[in-house]
């Protein structure tokens, strides 16, 4: 592989280069591009190909780098550029840098190249120090024009310079590292990467070029390794001779220079015995010399080891100078034989190349004959095309009208929308009926116009008629004359009038012939006039068909939009029962905080009576074991076992009221509300209705209150039991509250009994309210049902209006070309299984379509069946 560091090495140092050095007999070293190695878009897209490949390693972008349009745009160039210098090339200059999506844009792209280059120009003046020479670096970003001719040179160049900055750059020894690696995998493309790097080397040269006693005087072992070429190693491209005597003063050269080297090393290898041995000398002095002498022989030897230090660096860099000329000058035999080799061989391409374009040009002049042929198919078949371009919109149309049809057929809504749609399509309905009618009397006035050319036309043939008597009588009238004058003598006949009269004859007779197509015309237009009668008698009929299928959906519209307003006055008197409904539940509701309060009221009392039953115990003494006798006792128990008694007798009774009050108001719900469930039931169906208690939960609804007097109750009982068996004198207040007790339980009954019925009014009402529902919901679905019958009835109707339609449109096609055929959606199917299977693209298309047709002209019949 080409080494890309070396910055002065000639493009004749690689076989594969475009430019070829050259002298022009004085020595000077002209370049020049061959008229042979002019290279083409397609050596240009391999060039790009094979720089991608670099490029892609470095897996410094996402984008791609092998389609040359996206190139142009300069993002993924910028993103390189950033990867391998990130201190110039940063992150705000790459921010100005657009990530275009779309390559179309022109303006676009040519700025953001001008803006790329302009950056990359600056860093190869400024930053690696070089010159740019060449006409491809001119005006570079004016060159796209979103063409391959101008994209694909474009992307190549650009990519070339960003390989040059990597490798010549100052990171030049990673990307030379990476280079070989590589080189490892893809071998012929990093020869490629290294013939366009050292092209862009040639034409990017130093700023100032070195020579060999510049870089003698300099002490850097890499300036040392670049150094231009003697003017001897310039190759001339124009011969063979030329090249043979260049390689043969090359050889001289290294030869000359190979003996100086071994005459320099010699010399090198006394220096160093030398400068050995005089360090030994000034290392080891004699004691006994003065201190003067000493002095000027160490300087005397101090001039000299700087002599000698000098002689040494000079050989040193002259034996480096004439070991990089002679590598190089090995490079450069080894090149001239490969350009040798390979300037044969393009000569002999060449020549296949001149007899492969003798042959391509008889073929393009034959290719050109059959071009001119295929354009005139390509006229027809574009002629077919837009005929059958047509008939596939048509096709579009008639599957776009029925996918629209069946969604609006599957499409669920409610009423008022169902009616809308209805409305909408009784609107198409009159709308086509009305282009029908227009199109009928459009067929009307074409009919009128044929029947008064078939008047005109019949005028004519009784003219003719007339005319054609006349002249057969006026033929009659000279035969006789004719024969009479055969019998006339020879003297009395005249020979002219008779010869005149023939020739008008004929003539007469040459019109008579004329006029016989008139009447053949004359009897084609009576049929075609007797089928576009049938043809009218059938539209007609199909009109009256469709009017009256309108008028019954207009009909039935009106019934259904009738049921639909007494839907909504019973949804609306439902409504104003479950108003009515909610206002009783929220009386309920107030009645139930009444009660509460009423209970917490009771509450408060009891806490009342248990204060003042302890100021009671407080104030009365307690009562001694031995004043407590069995006869106070036993009346103590008498009465506890009088109270227990009362108290069950109270609970049964309060049990046996809600019992009787349960059943009086299920019997009383039942009683109201029999005859307009049994209603209901006929009109809207047999499912049986919900029962009272699962209705109205009452058990849930009066637990409350069941709980509530219970605990009052037991409550009670307790504490009157505590007061009698503590405090025995004080019977008569035990009394009052045994009595105020007994009356809250009273009221607290009745307010039960209250809430009872009220809430099983409620209940009924609600029983009721639920069974009109679900009677109405019913209603409304049988409703719905009647309106998707609908739908598909109009469905049905305008399907078969559009077939009608269709027929209509085909007859009056082929009958104004002439052309008989009836129409059916069998034939129209096979028509599109034809366009569908066949493709334009193909070069039978035309012939292939016109055998599909007559095929199914042929099978006509069979159709029709």
């Amino acid at each position: 592989m080409l080494d890309p560091t070396n910055q002065e090495s000639n493009a004749s140092e690689n076989g594969n280069s475009k430019y070829v050095d050259a002298t022009d007999g004085r020595g000077v070293g002209t370049s020049r591009r061959l008229a042979i190695d002019e290279p083409s878009l397609e050596e240009r897209r391999r060039d790009l190909d094979d720089l991608a490949v670099w490029m892609s390693g470095l897996e410094a972008t996402d984008l791609p780098l092998d389609d040359p349009h996206s190139l142009c745009n300069g993002r993924a160039f910028a993103e390189l550029l950033h990867e391998i210098d990130k201190s110039f090339f940063d992150e705000r200059w790459l921010e100005t840098m657009p990530e275009m999506r779309t390559t179309s844009h022109l303006a676009v792209k040519r700025s953001n190249i001008r803006k790329l280059w302009r950056k990359m120009s600056d860093y190869i003046l400024n930053v690696m120090n070089r010159r740019i020479c060449g006409a491809r670096w001119e005006e570079i970003g004016d060159r796209v024009d979103g063409l391959d001719e101008t994209d694909i040179p474009v992307a190549a160049d650009l990519a070339m310079a960003v390989t040059f900055i990597a490798l010549v750059g100052p990171n030049q020894e990673k990307y030379v590292h990476y280079s070989k690696i590589q080189t490892a995998k893809f071998a012929k493309e990093m020869t490629s990467v290294a013939r366009l790097v050292g092209t862009v080397i040639e034409e990017m040269p130093d700023a100032i070029e070195p020579t060999f006693l510049q870089i003698s005087e300099l002490h850097d072992p890499q300036s040392d390794m670049r150094f231009s070429l003697p003017e001897s190693s310039s190759i001339n491209g124009n011969g063979l001779p030329e090249r043979r005597i260049t390689s043969s003063n090359s050889v001289q050269v290294l030869v000359e220079a190979q003996l100086e080297i071994d005459a320099l090393r010699a010399e090198k290898d006394s220096l160093q015995k030398e400068v050995d041995r005089l360090t030994k000398a000034l290392e080891s002095p004699p004691l006994d010399t003065p201190i003067s002498s000493d002095t000027t022989n160490i300087n005397r030897l101090e001039k000299q080891n700087e002599e000698l230090r000098v002689k040494r660096l000079e050989a040193e860099e002259r034996v480096l100078e004439l070991e990089a000329a002679l590598e190089q000058f090995q490079s450069a035999v080894e090149e001239l034989t490969l350009e040798n080799d390979a300037l044969t061989n393009t000569q002999k391409e060449f020549n296949l190349l001149k007899t492969h374009l003798d042959t391509a040009q008889s073929d393009v002049e034959e290719w050109r004959v059959k071009a001119n042929q295929y354009q005139s198919d390509a006229e027809l078949v574009k002629k077919r095309e837009k005929e059958v371009k047509k008939l596939q919109g048509q096709v579009k149309s008639l599957t776009s009208r029925l996918e629209h049809h069946v969604k609006t057929a599957t499409i669920d809504e409610d009423n008022k929308a169902g009616m809308i749609q209805l409305k909408i399509q009784i609107e198409r309905l009159t709308a086509n009926n009305a282009e029908l009618i227009v199109a009928l009397e459009s067929k009307k006035r074409i009919v009128e116009q044929l029947e008064i050319q078939l008047v005109r036309h019949k005028e004519k043939v009784k003219e003719l008629e007339d005319r054609k008597d006349d002249l057969i009588a006026e033929r009659n009238e000279l035969e006789n004359k004719l024969l009479f004058s055969c019998h006339r003598p020879f003297s009395e006949k005249s020979e002219l009038p008779l010869e005149i009269e023939n020739k008008r004859l004929a003539e007469r007779i040459q019109e008579l012939e004329e006029l016989e197509p008139l009447q053949g015309e004359i009897i084609t237009i009576k049929s075609q006039n007797g089928v576009l009668e049938k043809e009218n008698l059938a539209a007609t009929k199909q009109k009256e068909e469709l009017e009256r299928q309108v008028a019954e959906l207009n009909d039935k519209l009106a019934k259904n939009q009738q049921q639909l307003e007494k839907a909504n006055v019973e949804i609306e008197k439902m409504r104003e029962s479950k108003t009515k409904a909610e206002t009783k539940l929220t009386d309920m509701k107030k009645l139930l905080e009444l009660r509460t309060n009423e209970r917490d009221n009771n509450e408060v009392l009891l806490a009342k009576s248990k204060r003042i039953i302890d100021e009671l115990e407080e104030q009365v003494h307690p009562i001694g074991e031995d004043e407590t006798t069995s006869v106070y006792v036993y009346n103590l128990q008498q009465k506890m076992e009088k109270l227990e008694t009362e108290l069950n007798s109270i609970t049964q009774e309060l049990e046996q009221e809600n019992r009787l009050i349960t059943s009086a108001a299920h019997q009383q719900v039942l009683d109201r509300s029999s005859d307009n469930v049994m209603n209901m039931r006929a009109h809207a169906g047999s499912d049986e209705p919900q029962t009272l208690l699962d209705s109205q939960k009452m058990p849930g609804a009066l637990q409350w209150s069941f709980v509530g007097l219970g605990f009052f109750l037991l409550f009670a009982y307790i504490l009157i039991a505590i007061y009698s068996s503590i405090n025995p004198p004080g019977q008569v207040k035990s009394l009052t509250l045994e009595h105020y007790f007994k009356t809250a339980t009273i009221d607290n009954k009745a307010g039960m009994i209250q809430l009872r019925t009220q809430i099983g009014t409620l209940t009924a009402d609600n029983v009721e309210l639920n069974v009109a529902l679900e009677s109405k919901k019913r209603i409304v679905e049988q409703l719905e049902i009647q309106l998707i019958q609908h739908k598909e009835k109009v469905k049905d109707l305008e399907d078969r209006k559009d077939e009608l339609e269709n027929r209509l449109l085909y007859k009056i096609y082929h009958r104004n070309n002439n052309f008989r055929l009836e129409w059916d959606y069998t034939v129209f199917g096979k028509y599109d299984e034809i366009l569908q299977t066949t493709c334009p693209e193909n070069v039978g298309f035309q012939e292939h379509l016109e055998k599909d047709i007559d095929r199914m002209l042929k099978d006509k019949d069979d159709y029709f069946r």
